[in-house]
């Protein structure tokens, strides 16, 4: 099997979770992230786009092109988490750690942006 997804362009990490402190009975401040309402949003659309459920039950490996809105120098790293933990809760796999290897690349600038995404058994 293997399933083949034309994606919106995720945020940023640093767009899509922020670190916020919070408090514990006793008054003790511990730090924790939260997903933004830009990365909810990014997660509303991935819906939107894949349209159905797949529940993978097994490891795969997944390969990704990223292209950009602009020419801006940019880390493809920064841009896997939203992307990856998007897939796992629009219900593609169970979790994320089934992707077993994970092969990244550089596209093309194109309006707007967008990711493509290729996801097949290992």
């Amino acid at each position: 099997m293997c399933i083949e997804l034309e994606l919106p362009y995720p945020p940023t990490l640093n767009h899509y979770r922020t670190p916020v402190t919070r408090k514990r009975k006793g008054g003790k401040s511990y730090a924790t992230l939260i997903t933004t309402p830009n990365g909810e949003q990014y997660k509303k659309s991935l819906w939107q786009h894949i349209g159905k459920v797949y529940n993978i039950d097994y490891d795969v490996h997944v390969s990704i092109t990223l292209y950009p809105k602009t020419k801006a120098k940019y880390d493809v790293d920064n841009y896997l988490k939203a992307l990856l933990d998007g897939l796992t809760e629009c219900k593609v796999w169970l979790d994320d750690s089934q992707v077993a290897s994970l092969y990244v690349e550089k596209g093309e600038v194109v309006k707007g942006g967008k990711v493509f995404v290729k996801i097949s058994k290992k």
